[in-house]
Formats: structure tokens, sequence, C-alpha cells
């Protein structure tokens, strides 16, 4: 902080000189002058109820000598809301509480006979008394009162729903939702922009401040608007009035918010908002040979890239397609909570590849010449869509590789994977532990249990995927095939092990197909050996420890975000 911020922030207060020590969000020391003011009004009208002795019909603002009446909810007969519980108890010592914005300042409190009487006045009263009163004609210099009356009782009136910067804010249902007026203007200058392609520089920056109010309730959608915020930043130095013409992955940024203002609309759960714990845990992985993952509650799946595939045991194209099993799993996820009808879930997805967990939340410093950029926004934009219209809340977290086994070893079966030195060198191959054979689901899932049980859930089946989701992973690795056909520079082939296929082959679009990428299903009286030596290289932890050693990193993450987080 500044010489100068510092000494403006020096509020004086009866002939004492007082530093103020709250501070925003963002943790900087809060402004000077208005903001002095108005954080000092939010203080007293937190401590004003806490009085004993205070009573709102000896002493009020003289603007609002009678107390409101709530106004009546629209829809009655609706159900409460359901608030699921955070990740840390924030302590409370009061039913009410006041926040505030800049000069915006908001009220919040429980519907009880005593607060209905004096927490309406909390706010008024406390603005009164901060300001000097107001000499009607005899004021020497006109000015307008400090609150306006026809303002306090059109917002100061309590109700279970209220616009709150910006948002109309529902306390019955707890949903956060966009005001109708917005989402007709914002929709309207949307769909011109996509459909002539040509925007003024000026008139793009505030569209992209419009998306990222509208983002707030839909944190999936800050995914896109990176190459916008980029596309300003190149023409800072032109006028506001310069055209620019969109380019096409611009544009389909644009389109997503088409959805996502469609769905700010509609209303977001608060409980979506919040900082919580995991409710369902989604781990995958992959490697040059196949894809898989799993889900605590026991449901697994796996698909293999084809060897005939120019992809096929290729190291370059592992980011994406450990992006591709993490979205896969996700969707698993959101899927198994549309059958049991659970909504508000908080949904942890693990995996070991911090490009893949990166590419969940934003990608737009990638650029559009890399062979990942088509593939990665087919599948960023379908993440966005199915979480955001599921009404789940996502978010991830690293896995050290050592501890990910078990959807390690659904990734691949009959191939032989490099073994490294520690420096890196490549010093033989090694075979999976239990399926060189390649046993299908039932056969895998049976030696899981009986070589593993300690590393997988009690339920844990592998199964085949939906058929929405296995069409999508099929389109994607597709695509992948597609754009790493036509990259401009394709490398020479790095194979990872013995799996047949020949040095450089390539095969048309056509060779991704549905049977390509399945795995055998039944059960084929298989007869097979482990390899001891391989299984005693496993070093996953146990379920219990596995739970706890993850949960303790969400919370340690949690806890170094700033407190004014977790308070408002």
């Amino acid at each position: 902080m500044g010489g100068a911020s510092f000494a403006l922030s020096i509020l004086l207060l009866l002939y004492d000189w007082r530093i103020p020590i709250r501070k925003y969000l963002w943790q900087n020391m809060n402004p000077p002058a208005w903001c002095a003011f108005s954080e000092a009004v939010t203080d007293l009208s937190n401590e004003l109820p806490l009085c004993p002795g205070w009573d709102p019909a000896d002493l009020c603002n003289p603007c609002q000598s009678d107390t409101p009446e709530p106004l009546a909810y629209e829809h009655d007969d609706s159900p409460l809301g359901k608030a699921r519980s955070m990740a840390v108890h924030i302590p409370t010592r009061t039913s009410a509480i006041t926040d505030s914005f800049i000069d915006d300042l908001i009220r919040v409190f429980l519907d009880t006979k005593r607060n209905r009487r004096i927490q309406p006045h909390a706010v008024p009263l406390a603005v009164h008394v901060t300001n000097r009163p107001h000499a009607g004609e005899s004021e020497p210099i006109k000015r307008r009162h400090i609150i306006s009356q026809p303002k306090l009782e059109a917002e100061g009136t309590p109700s279970e729903s209220q616009i709150v910067l910006g948002w109309e804010l529902d306390t019955h249902k707890l949903i956060l939702r966009l005001p109708f007026d917005k989402y007709v203007a914002w929709m309207g200058d949307l769909n011109q922009v996509i459909q002539s392609r040509v925007i003024l520089l000026g008139d793009l920056d505030s569209l992209i401040g419009r998306l990222n109010h509208a983002a707030y309730v839909v944190p999936l959608a800050r995914h896109f608007l990176g190459r916008l915020r980029r596309r300003i930043l190149r023409s800072s130095r032109a006028p506001k009035l310069q055209q620019v013409t969109l380019a096409t992955y611009e544009l389909d940024d644009l389109t997503m918010f088409l959805h996502f203002l469609q769905k700010a609309r509609e209303g977001l759960s608060l409980n979506l908002l919040t900082h919580r714990m995991p409710t369902q845990i989604a781990i995958s992985d992959s490697c040059p040979f196949g894809l898989g993952g799993f889900l605590w509650t026991g449901r697994a799946w796996r698909l293999r890239i084809p060897p005939p595939l120019p992809i096929y045991g290729v190291h370059a194209v592992n980011n994406i397609l450990e992006f591709l099993a993490m979205v896969i799993t996700v969707w698993l996820a959101v899927h198994e909570c549309t059958e049991q009808g659970l909504t508000d879930e908080c949904i942890l997805g693990l995996g070991d590849n911090t490009s893949a967990l990166g590419w969940l939340f934003h990608s737009s410093k990638l650029d559009k010449s890399s062979k990942y950029f088509k593939p990665l926004q087919l599948i960023a934009r379908k993440l966005a869509i199915i979480v955001t219209e599921s009404g789940q809340q996502l978010c991830s977290q690293h896995i050290r590789g050592v501890l990910n086994d078990v959807a390690d070893l659904l990734s691949y079966s009959f191939q032989r994977r490099e073994k490294r030195d520690k420096l890196g060198k490549i010093v033989g191959h090694t075979p999976h532990p239990f399926a060189a054979d390649d046993p299908p689901d039932d056969e895998l899932t049976h030696r899981f249990h009986s070589y593993l049980p300690q590393l997988i859930p009690k339920h844990f089946r592998i199964c085949p995927l939906p058929d929405k989701i296995f069409s999508f992973a099929v389109l994607a690795l597709q695509t992948i095939e597609s754009s790493w056909i036509h990259s401009k520079s394709q490398p020479t082939r790095n194979k990872t092990g013995h799996g047949g296929g020949t040095k450089g082959s390539a095969m048309p679009l056509a060779s991704v197909t549905r049977s390509s990428v399945l795995c055998p299903t039944t059960n084929a009286n298989l007869s097979f050996v482990p390899f001891s030596s391989n299984l005693e290289t496993l070093r996953g932890l146990r379920q219990e420890d596995f739970l706890d050693a993850t949960r303790s990193r969400f919370q340690q993450r949690l806890c170094k975000l700033p407190s004014a987080t977790w308070q408002r």
C-alpha cells in the first residue's frame, strides 16, 4: 500500500486517528474515501442489533419511522432450498449480518418475529448516525438526503427475492439468477455479434465485461473468455471505434455463452458457489495404448487405442488422452448422479497429469496451430455443457502417479510398456501384472478383487460406458486422430512398447470405430498366472488411507484461500 493511499485511508473519529484493518475479498487494504465510510456503516449496522437496550420504536432513522412489512414470496407453496454443508465451519454469533461492496449494502437475516421488528432498521440507522443530519432548507449548500426515500422503500423492504449487485438472489430456493432485463439485452447483443462476425473494439470490451459477470454463477464459462480477452490485449493501443472481425474459434466461444446465459437466467444453486468437500470422486488415467477410470462408488470403465492407428503408442498425444479420460470419468459421475436423482454434488476429478487438470478450467494459452487445439476445444466445450446442465460442482486435484495404480492398470492390457530408470533411460519393457492375456471386463474385475482388493472400492466393477458417453469418446478419438494426421509437423513415431503396428503407419479417419476401441466384456474361461514381481511394485494407498490423504490435501488447499472468500 503506497504512502498516499495509506494516508487517505486513515479515519478521523472523535479526534482519534484510526487505521482501518478491514480487507476486501482480494486482500488489499480498503480503498479510501467512500469505501471507508461504507465499511464503517457496515460494521455499525452489525453491532447495533447486538445492543440489548436498542428498540427501533425509540431510536430509528427519521426516514423510516415505521417498520416495513416483508414482501410476500411469489411462490409460497414451493419448498425451501436445502443448504449443503461447507468445507469448514463458520462461527456465527447472530442471526443477521450486513455486507457491503463499495456503496451497496445488503442485510440478510433469519425470518423470526424479533428480526422482522429490528433488522430492517439497522442499516438506515447506521447511515443516519454516521452522517451530519440534513438541515432541510437551512443547508448552506443544497444536497440530497443521504438515503433516498423511494429507493429505501423499493430496496429496503425485506424480501426473499431481491436484486443484489445485478443478480436476482432468491433465498427461498437458494438460487442466484440473471435478471430478465439483462438476459434479454445481453442475448440480443450476443446474437447480433455472432451473426455479423464484426464488432467495435470498445463494444467487444463491454461485452466481455458482461459475459464475465455472467461467468460468476457459471464458473466453467470462464474457460471461454481467455481468447476474447487476448484479442482486447493485442489491440490495447487501437481506438475503441476500430472494427474487428472475430475468428471462427472466437465466435465458437461466444456461441457457448448462449447456453451459459440461458443457464444463468434459469438460476444456479448457491450450493454450487461455496467451498465444499467432495461428495463424488472420479479417478482417471491414460497411456498411449488406452484410457481408463473409475468412480469411488465402484463403477469403472476402459477403452483401448486400436494398434493400427497412427496415435497408437505415441507419447506426444498422451496429454490430450489424459484430458479425455478425465472428462469421460467426470461425465460418468454426472450420469450416476442423474440416475440417483442427486443435485448440488461436488465432484472431485483426480488425475496425475497437470496439463489435463489445467485444461478442465482454462486453455486459452494453447496456440490454435497446436495439434491439440481442435480436440481440446471439442472436449472442453462438452465438459462445460454437461457439468452446467447437470447442476453439479466440479473441482480437481493432482495425484502422484505412483498412487494412481488402479486407473493406470485400466488403461492397457496386453501391451508391454517401457521401464525406465531414475534418469529416465529405457532399461526394458514390463507386461501388465495380471492382464497380459487381454482378459474381458468381468474377468479383469475378478482379478482386481483378487490381487488388489486393498486399492479398489468395495463395489468395483468394470462396465461398458453409457451410449452417449461412448459415442462422444469415439468422436473425440476420431478428432484426435484427424488432428494428428493433419498436423503440419508430425514427429517421428516414438513407440512406448511392443504392441503391433508399423513405424509411421497411418489409416483413414474411419479407422477409429466403436468396435475397435471396445475391450471384450464376457468371460472367456482364461487361464492365467499373474506376474508377481510386477504386483509387488504397486505402491498405492489402501482405500481408507487414500481417502484420508485426498481429503487432507483438499482441505490444505482450501485453507490457503483468504478467509474473506469463506465469509462472503
